[in-house]
């Protein structure tokens, strides 16, 4: 194993321990409307990260 310039820990073939080369992306995926009761919602993953964000309103300001 050797550190590039990036500092990326590559193997002796130039992979990432995950088997990427150092220009390749994870895959990702994403949905949309994944979420019914939500004025509108999506599903992202990328690797071992995922994030489900959802939106409601418009609704009225309250102010204290």
């Amino acid at each position: 194993m050797f550190v590039n310039m990036a500092g990326l820990i590559l193997s002796e073939d130039g992979f990432r321990f995950d088997g990427r080369r150092p220009n390749e992306l994870r895959q990702i995926q994403c949905k949309m409307g994944v979420y019914k009761q939500a004025d509108g919602s999506a599903y992202i993953e990328q690797g071992n990260t995922k994030v489900l964000a959802t939106v409601y309103g418009p609704h009225e300001v309250y102010i204290a």
